[in-house]
Order: structure tokens, then sequence, then C-alpha cells
């Protein structure tokens, strides 16, 4: 029997806020844009500071990977190939901290299959999963953060700033966004997805969804853009990125990872 989660705004003890590196930020945004309307997403690698969570790469999906606008399925190959380069680098800098996907229209908070995602990255995490929500509003992109306490049950609204430094960003992230938006989005259907999937119960049509409104719209300056939350535990080995086997989607009905016909994940 699926578990529910509940939400609030309260803050959780080991977590006050989330603050992205430019790198992170845009390549969230960035692989969102290029992937658009298809979902896409990864893991998120960073570090803790005290009850500050700080995201210093998040991943993208990769090649092979499965998609759809509602639904995701991680490249597991690539993405646990890129955290070992990467921790060889950063080490601790670049700890397992959970995930990030993104979701259609302004839906910024979880299905039942993103429910049983956190629950398996938990049991590798402590019970705790940082969860980012990209959504391109209108165009703009916005995140929306959580701090998952796997334990009980509780998705916990996490607010998320990005660093006002660029550092060595050859791009900056205004620029990326200048980039997509001044184009239509180009639909892209990967190989091996089947065009009509079903649609879980538990969550309407992407367009009726117009999430907590808690989210906050990044500003005109993308790099200093207040966005949404989560944890950081370090020192997680590659293999636990194994669980990214399980996949990810948007609202509009995500199928179960044991479901026939590709096995193909739906929010």
């Amino acid at each position: 029997m699926e578990k529910n989660f509940r939400y609030t705004k309260d803050p959780h003890p080991h977590c006050t806020g989330v603050v992205l590196s430019p790198l992170a930020w845009a390549l969230m945004i960035s692989q969102s844009y290029l992937n658009n309307p298809n979902e896409t997403g990864g893991a998120l690698l960073g570090y803790r500071d005290g009850t500050t969570v700080h995201v210093t790469v998040a991943l993208p999906s990769g090649p092979r990977s499965q998609a759809s606008p509602v639904m995701l399925k991680y490249n597991e190959e690539f993405q646990n190939y890129v955290f070992g380069v990467i921790t060889e680098l950063m080490g601790q800098k670049a700890g397992l901290l959970g995930l990030w996907h993104r979701h259609p229209a302004s839906f910024d908070r979880f299905s039942g299959v993103d429910a049983v995602a956190h629950e398996q990255f938990g049991k590798v995490l402590n019970g705790q999963v940082l969860s980012l929500l990209i959504t391109l509003d209108g165009g703009a992109p916005r995140v929306t953060g959580y701090f998952v306490d796997t334990k009980e049950m509780v998705y916990h609204l996490i607010p998320v700033t990005v660093e006002e430094t660029a550092g060595q960003l050859l791009i900056p992230a205004e620029e990326i966004i200048r980039k997509y938006t001044a184009r239509p989005a180009q639909p892209k259907q990967q190989e091996g997805e089947e065009e009509n999937h079903e649609k879980d119960n538990d969550h309407p049509d992407a367009a009726q969804q117009t999430g907590p409104g808690t989210g906050v719209p990044a500003s005109s300056d993308p790099l200093s853009a207040t966005v949404g939350g989560g944890t950081r535990i370090a020192g997680i080995a590659a293999p636990a990125l194994r669980l990214l086997q399980l996949q990810h989607g948007g609202a509009a009905g995500r199928r179960s990872p044991h479901r026939r016909g590709g096995g193909g994940r739906r929010d």
C-alpha cells in the first residue's frame, strides 16, 4: 500500500536552506530548456555546512535516458560514471544529496511515484533526501525545494538561493535563459517511449496544477534568484547512485517501474 507524505512549511532541524552553485543552477535550467517539453533530471551532489545545504553539481539524465513530457528514466550507467569522476575531483564537496527533475507546467508537488523514489534514496541517505523540482512557468525557470524526511513521511518546503558569483561559468545563467526563451521549444520523442501513457489516479492533468504557490520565480538576474529547498549527506559511495534506475516524471500519469512497456515512470 502506498504511503502518503504530508507537506509542511515548518523548518527541519537538519536543514534551514539550500544554496545552489552557479554551475548547478545553470546545468538544471539548460537541461530543462534543452529537453523541453520532455522531463529531465538527475542526482544532486554537494555538502552541508551546519544546517545549510550546498549543491555543487546537478547531474543531467544522460544519453539514452528515456523521457516524455510526463516521464523520465535516468541513464544509470552515466549517472554512476559522472558521480565517480566528480567525487574524485571534489571529495566531500560532492557527496550524494538527493535528486532533481523537471515537472510540466507549474506543478511543484510530488506524485506517488516520486514518493517511492524518495523512500529508496532515504535508505542510503539516513532518511534525509534533498529533492528539487524545476518548472518553466511561462518560459521562466523556477525551482522549488524540499527536504524530504522519509522516516516521518514529511516534505519540508525549504528556501533555495543561488550564489551570486558566477565563478568559472563559461556562459552566465541569464544567457542560457535568453538563448532558449528566444525560440520555440522543439518537441523531442525519445526512442522506445510510448506515445500514450496511462495516468495515475492520484494526480490530475498538468494543465490543472497550480501547486502550493510557494515556489519563487527566478528574478531578472538568475544568478541571484530566490528559488525553493533540501539537505546534504556526504561520503556516499558510488554504488548508492544505482538507485537512479528508478524513474521520474511529470505531473500527468507516471508508470511504476515494475509495469510492462519499458518501465517508464510518471507523475
